[in-house]
């Protein structure tokens, strides 16, 4: 089994490749954190304001369960570019299980490769991180100690990366392959298959966000013991939580929810280059999904920490220290291990990208209406995003708001429920539209070589 595992990753390199951006800022922030904890740990009697131990720990473990999560768009894919290889060994008598063993095997040794150039790049980057972390939070919590060099740190690292890639690699696959990805008309299979479940799963998050809000809004109608900054880090760290339901709910929903957005958006479009960039999202649901959940979170999660202002200088530096902690023992590592996982999306798509593109020039379709259509796929992924984003960042608005009427020293940062959705979906379409007019390049080059 390892031998086909490995015969395969050889053969089918180029794909697994793609995977190597995620897993490589993966294993850095895990190496930058484990080696940090153990300095601190070995530095503890400097501290007088306790070991800031967990500040370190807390993003491993909140990367480790979005790696897990983003592995499975990065998983269907692969599936879906290496379709036919995986008909044969299913032809030739492998089994489910065999087969999904072979993925998380081969997604295995890719993360171990990534996470070996990880390893090299960790050492210059943990001391800097460390002292700037210093320099946000002060001296006070974090005081200067030497950051040496842990070998521990270096084998956590690399085994914990390769293990959580074959964990979710077998997972996912197996998944899919009992959707039957592999299928001709794996698509409605999909969709036809666990209803049940996926209501049971929603379930649970839909309730957790009810409860959230039901008591996001009570809380400033009651009489809580403690000053008014006790109810606010309450309130605040409410709003943390709903970001987190946000991001599981839009999991557990797409891409259904942004098939709906964009047929009710583009209904009444008439326009040759808007239908065809509407149906060409549509029928590539993989990407729209990976590319809306990845985003979608980035933003959210970025808003969520900058929505809530204290007035009063001395709560305010207290709350101002409080965020920041809570952002990085939260979201920093899921924020970056989101945006790699974006790089590695655009990686893995830019085949299909150029086979689709192919398809167009064979069926007569003239180079300006490649760019329009390119132009205006560009303006519908950057739309859904933009919609989704600002539908989430003004529920949690609302929950501050209303907490801001009770609590004077607490305000609402309106911007920040707009500006950075407006700004990383306009990056988006940048990048987006960048991407397949090269795509486009590319074959031109190509077709002019053959000639």
């Amino acid at each position: 089994m390892l031998q086909l595992m490995f015969y395969q990753f050889s053969y089918t390199k180029r794909q697994w490749l793609g995977v190597v951006p995620v897993f490589l800022i993966a294993n850095i922030l895990v190496g930058i954190c484990t080696t940090t904890y153990f300095s601190v740990e070995a530095h503890a009697e400097i501290y007088k304001h306790g070991v800031p131990g967990p500040l370190f720990i807390g993003p491993i473990i909140f990367g480790g369960l979005t790696l897990v999560l983003l592995t499975s768009s990065l998983i269907q894919l692969l599936l879906d570019s290496m379709k036919k290889d995986y008909q044969l060994w299913s032809v030739l008598g492998a089994s489910q299980l065999q087969l999904a063993l072979l993925v998380g095997g081969q997604l295995s040794v890719a993360a171990f490769l990534s996470s070996i150039i990880g390893s090299l790049v960790t050492p210059v980057i943990t001391h800097n991180y460390y002292y700037f972390i210093q320099g946000m939070v002060g001296k006070s919590m974090l005081p200067s100690i030497p950051i040496t060099f842990s070998f521990a740190s270096l084998i956590i690292s690399i085994v914990l990366i390769s293990v959580l890639a074959f964990f979710s690699g077998f997972r996912y696959t197996l998944k899919l392959l009992k959707k039957g990805i592999l299928g001709d008309n794996n698509m409605a299979n999909a969709k036809g298959i666990g209803t049940r479940k996926k209501i049971l799963s929603l379930s649970f998050p839909v309730v957790s966000w009810l409860t959230i809000i039901v008591s996001a809004v009570a809380i400033p109608l009651m009489d809580l013991p403690g000053s008014d900054m006790y109810a606010i880090g309450v309130i605040i760290n409410m709003g943390f939580y709903l970001l987190i339901v946000h991001i599981i709910l839009l999991q557990l929903l797409s891409p259904w929810i942004e098939e709906k957005l964009i047929k009710a958006l583009y209904k009444w479009s008439n326009h040759y280059s808007v239908i065809m960039a509407k149906w060409h999202i549509l029928g590539t649901p993989f990407y729209l999904k990976s590319i809306t959940i990845s985003i979608v979170s980035t933003i959210t999660l970025t808003s969520g920490l900058s929505l809530p202002v204290i007035k009063d200088a001395t709560m305010a530096n207290a709350g101002n220290r409080e965020t920041i902690v809570s952002f990085l023992f939260y979201l920093a590592a899921p924020v970056l291990v989101s945006l790699a996982n974006i790089v590695s999306i655009t990686i893995l798509t830019s085949r299909q990208e150029q086979r689709t593109l192919q398809q167009w020039q064979t069926l007569g379709v003239s180079r300006k209406n490649i760019v329009l259509i390119q132009l205006f796929e560009g303006i519908i992924y950057s739309t859904v995003i933009l919609l989704l984003s600002l539908i989430c960042n003004l529920i949690v608005a609302a929950v501050f708001y209303h907490a801001s009427r009770s609590f004077h020293i607490l305000q609402l940062n309106h911007l920040w429920i707009f500006i950075p959705a407006l700004i990383i979906a306009a990056m988006m379409f940048v990048l987006i539209v960048t991407t397949k007019f090269f795509n486009s390049i590319s074959i031109k080059r190509a077709s002019l070589c053959k000639r």
